[in-house]
């Protein structure tokens, strides 16, 4: 962050919006070769719906609680 007073300073708090000039030119992602990974299927029959078995590999996080009645 810029410590001399100015418009610069206004642009490093993030008070300004970047000029179009500003920002940084991004190379084109050209993976269309890459496979993508198949959906995840946990069955042997391959029945089990995608979003069941995204679902179904979820973390649920461990009831730390002591009252169980």
């Amino acid at each position: 962050m810029s410590t001399v007073p100015g418009d610069r300073t206004w642009q490093d708090a993030g008070l300004v919006e970047p000029a179009l000039t500003d920002l940084p030119e991004v190379p084109a992602d050209d993976d269309r070769d890459t496979p993508a990974p198949d959906d995840p299927r946990p069955d042997l029959e391959g029945e089990a719906d995608p979003a069941d078995v995204a679902e179904q590999r979820a973390a649920v996080p461990e009831d730390e609680r002591d009252d169980y009645a």
